[in-house]
């Protein structure tokens, strides 16, 4: 958990060299968000774990999944809990 506007202003005083962020406090970032403008921050769309591998991972992860869901062994199952 980070306190974003004391983000903002370690970065602009550069007692942090940098930041790669993918989550905020509000997503999108509004138009014109401190962030979007310092020369030391990297930003990306809460995608930053979406690699190839990962990708193939995911796919592999989700066969797996239906073939033992058909053998009538499924795995990876989350069941809802109950108020």
């Amino acid at each position: 958990m980070i306190d974003e506007a004391a983000l903002v202003e370690w970065l602009r005083d550069k007692r942090i060299a940098g930041a790669g962020l993918d989550v905020f406090e509000k997503a999108p970032l509004p138009q014109g968000h401190p962030l979007t403008a310092l020369p030391n921050v990297l930003l990306t769309s809460h995608c930053a774990g979406m690699t190839p591998d990962s990708n193939l991972i995911g796919v592999d992860m989700a066969a797996e999944n239906v073939a033992n869901f058909l053998n009538g062994a499924p795995t990876h199952v989350v069941a809802g809990g109950t108020r």
